[in-house]
Formats: structure tokens, C-alpha cells, sequence
């Protein structure tokens, strides 16, 4: 009887398992480069669970990274332009790795009951967090799943889980190191807080306005919410991970015969 957690000699195609993680990869840049993430972002996050919970506010979203992706689309179009113009048009549309570019406005609007628990500073802080929040569990939920269908596929000898879960962490790649590089760096002077605030920077808005709810330093909040989101995906892996395998030592201890060299 052999007690080890044996992984299977699986007939993986090296270039299919390659291609696909590099398929992953490149449609998750294309997810950031073309808008998508801007509008789950800006429109699902800061305006549909944040604004709409804590109030009855219009807001308006401009989604700079898909104008930017439209305009490359036009110029790659038009056979009137230069030849150079329009390659480097395809290569933005593909490979350009550039930081989304969104924002969103709000209108004076009467706040619920949330909203009235919250405070106002509380709802602009809830507001503000919502967004991130929202990126951080799509995208950790994206990479947790991947690296237990790949832990899963190893371990029961199905190449199909392995397929799947190499192209979902592929895919989460490219956001969350966006999401991590742009949350996840704590700001520790509170005039560097001010001016990213200024600037729209979701972290710092949210710790300048939960310091005024709450007297509390700017910058433990800063420090806090940057030390979450820059520790879930570490979190998320070794949870997938550790889940993954337990499950199939509980499968293995269910079928002894199974185990047996």
C-alpha cells in the first residue's frame, strides 16, 4: 500500500497547454485594452454597487481604454492611412499593455438608507472601495478556480481540468497585476494621499473619507485596504491549492484500492 498522493503520468500536449495559457493571457490584456474592465469597473463598480446602493445618484461613465480601442479599430480600418500606421494600430489593439483609462461623475441625488447609516463620508468611502473590491473577486475568483482545476487535472489524470484551469490563470494574469500595481502599493504621507485623491485614486479617496468618518489616520487606512488586495491573490492561490489537494487525499482514502502500487 502505497499512502503517497500520486500524480498521474498525463499524455499532455505541451504546445496545447503553452497555447493555451498564452490564449488566457492575451484575451485578459485584451479585456483591459479593449474597455471591458474600465465598464466593470467604473459602470458595475463606483456606479452600480456603489452610487446605487448608497443613493439615488446619476452618474455618467467615460470609458477612455475602449475610445482608445475604437480609434485603434478605426485607423486599422482605413486603407487610406499609411501601412505603419495601421500595424502599430493592431499592435496596440493586442499587445499593448496600457493602465485603463475611466472615469465616472456623479450628480447630487438623495442617499438611502445605507447611505444614511453610512454617513456621507462613509457612502463616498463605500463608494469609492466598491469598485476594487469588485475587480479583486472577479479576478482572484478567476485565478483561484484556474489553479484548482489545473491541481485537480494533475491529480485525477484529466487533461481537459488542466486545459481549463491553465487558461483561466492566463487570463487573470494581466488584471491582477494591473489591479495589484494600482491598489495594492500603500501610500504612507498623507499629502501624497491627498494628491492621488485628487487624481482619482480609489485607495486614497476611500482612506481620506473613512479618516474623516472616523478620526483615524489616512494613512492606516491607506496601509490596510493596499496590504488586502495586494495579499488576496497570494491567499486565494495557496487556498485553491491546499483545497485541490485535500479533496483528493479524501478521494484516495475513500478508494484504498486506488492507491495501491
Amino acid at each position: 500500500m502505497n499512502n503517497s498522493l500520486p500524480i498521474q503520468q498525463n499524455a499532455l500536449s505541451l504546445p496545447a497547454t503553452t497555447g493555451l495559457a498564452f490564449l488566457g493571457h492575451r484575451l485578459g490584456a485584451l479585456h483591459m485594452i479593449s474597455g471591458a474592465e474600465t465598464f466593470i469597473h467604473e459602470y458595475i463598480g463606483h456606479g452600480f454597487f456603489g452610487a446605487n446602493l448608497c443613493g439615488s445618484f446619476q452618474y455618467t461613465v467615460h470609458n477612455g481604454s475602449f475610445d482608445l480601442f475604437i480609434k485603434n479599430f478605426k485607423n486599422l480600418s482605413n486603407r487610406n492611412l499609411p501601412a505603419g500606421i495601421r500595424i502599430n494600430s493592431l499592435r496596440n489593439m493586442i499587445f499593448r499593455q496600457t493602465a485603463t483609462q475611466g472615469l465616472i461623475t456623479f450628480s447630487r441625488g438623495e442617499f438611502s438608507r445605507l447611505g444614511r447609516i453610512l454617513g456621507r463620508n462613509g457612502s463616498i468611502a463605500w463608494i469609492a472601495l466598491a469598485a476594487p473590491v469588485l475587480d479583486s473577486i472577479i479576478y482572484n475568483t478567476a485565478l483561484g478556480t484556474g489553479i484548482y482545476s489545473t491541481c485537480k487535472g494533475l491529480l485525477e489524470d484529466k487533461n481537459w481540468k488542466i486545459y481549463t484551469g491553465v487558461s483561466l490563470i492566463g487570463f487573470s494574469i494581466s488584471p491582477i497585476i494591473g489591479h495589484v500595481a494600482y491598489c495594492g502599493i500603500p501610500t504612507l504621507k498623507i499629502k501624497k494621499i491627498v494628491r492621488r485623491s485628487t487624481q482619482g485614486h480609489d485607495v486614497a479617496i476611500a482612506s481620506l473619507y473613512l479618516s474623516k468618518a472616523t478620526k483615524i489616520s489616512p494613512i492606516l487606512f491607506s496601509f490596510g485596504l493596499s496590504t488586502v488586495l495586494l495579499t488576496a491573490p497570494l491567499v486565494v492561490s495557496q487556498f485553491s491549492f491546499q483545497q485541490a489537494t485535500q479533496k483528493s487525499k479524501n478521494n484516495s482514502s475513500k478508494n484504498p484500492e486506488s492507491s495501491k502500487s
